[in-house]
């Protein structure tokens, strides 16, 4: 039998995040699994964008679990961090064991956008920009939150660096994020999935045209702000002369990290933290541009690199570029880095 129960615990907005975030509780059961030890990976921006090559393997992955991602050169930036930040949040209150959390979802009702860059603008792989209609659905107004993966997938399966429950689960893989879709579905009856990539970039504009939904520092943790102290992380990165240990020890210096959802502003469609805190898997295969596209807000699973997922939304780490609504990234679909999470979709119901 399920039980279901309301709460309306909100936030407690400060370094220390207790309670839910206006959750629904279902009785569930643990599923458990070692700890790897995490890392991550720095941005790498370039004065003139071009569109990627066929991307090639990664030497190295920094410790990190999974095969990692494959990079490309000629203007693609990637996320890597080589010193463990310091954890500035102290550890938050235990959720009662035995407890699911089942998302918070907002209605986004469908239509037609620009998804993409127009010429000029943003990365080769951003491009052509074209209209895509996307149906309506219901999207997470938050990123998964550890209290919700615990509760689902099993305390020792959440092997986030960032401890609390109310801190976006990282450190999950796109097949992790799956399996967490698929046994949430079972416990619940209805059907998650990862929102393909046109549904992520149409919910995460909510009706806007430029690179951010809003004021950025509002709107997202990111480089600049998810440390002890403010810093231009772009300026940094630049003075640094592209120094990615140079760039992520300054970060743990700063104890830059993962923050609680919902302490930013929403944007137009009510949803938190698309912008910064942890990169989010789609359902989609990578592909180096938009051409042959779907423009049914469809995932694009044929051709491409199979061995590629697309993440969207850039991480506590990122600088601002990395951030932009049109921004793309890749990873393999079993590499786990603590700067990588998810948010889930739910079919729109008919009436």
């Amino acid at each position: 039998m399920v039980i279901t129960l309301r709460v309306g615990i909100g936030l407690f907005f400060g370094f220390i995040s207790w309670g839910l975030v206006g959750s629904t509780l279902v009785a569930s059961t643990y599923f458990q699994t070692p700890t790897p030890t995490p890392s991550g990976r720095v941005v790498r921006p370039t004065p003139t964008p071009t569109p990627p090559p066929t991307p090639k393997p990664v030497p190295t992955n920094n410790g990190a679990s999974g095969k990692g991602a494959k990079s490309g050169s000629g203007g693609r930036r990637r996320e890597s961090i080589s010193t463990p930040p310091s954890k500035g949040i102290p550890p938050q209150k235990a959720l009662t064991p035995q407890i699911i959390v089942e998302p918070e979802v907002v209605f986004v009702r469908g239509g037609t956008f620009k998804m993409g860059s127009p010429e000029r603008i943003g990365y080769g792989d951003e491009r052509p920009q074209r209209d895509v209609t996307v149906p309506s659905f219901y999207m997470g107004k938050f990123e998964i939150t550890q209290a919700q993966w615990k509760a689902v997938m099993g305390a020792e399966k959440n092997l986030s660096y960032f401890k609390g429950d109310n801190l976006p689960v990282e450190n999950v893989s796109w097949n992790d994020a799956k399996e967490f879709c698929q046994k949430l579905s079972q416990l619940t009856g209805k059907t998650y999935r990862l929102p393909t990539e046109a549904e992520w970039e149409y919910a995460c504009r909510a009706g806007t045209t430029g690179d951010y939904a809003g004021k950025l520092d509002e709107m997202a943790w990111y480089g600049d702000n998810s440390g002890n102290n403010k810093i231009d992380s772009l300026k940094l990165w630049n003075d640094l002369g592209n120094d990615a240990a140079k760039y992520s020890e300054s970060l743990s210096k700063n104890g830059n990290q993962t923050r609680p959802v919902g302490q930013k502003k929403p944007n137009a469609f009510g949803l938190y933290d698309m912008h910064g805190n942890v990169w989010e898997w789609c359902e989609d295969v990578w592909h180096g541009d938009y051409k042959t596209a779907p423009i049914d807000g469809s995932a694009w699973l044929s051709g491409g690199d199979s061995g590629l997922r697309v993440v969207r939304g850039g991480s506590w780490l990122s600088i601002c570029l990395n951030c932009r609504s049109a921004f793309r990234d890749y990873y393999d679909p079993g590499y786990r880095n603590f700067i990588i999470g998810f948010r889930v979709v739910v079919a729109a119901r008919s009436s």
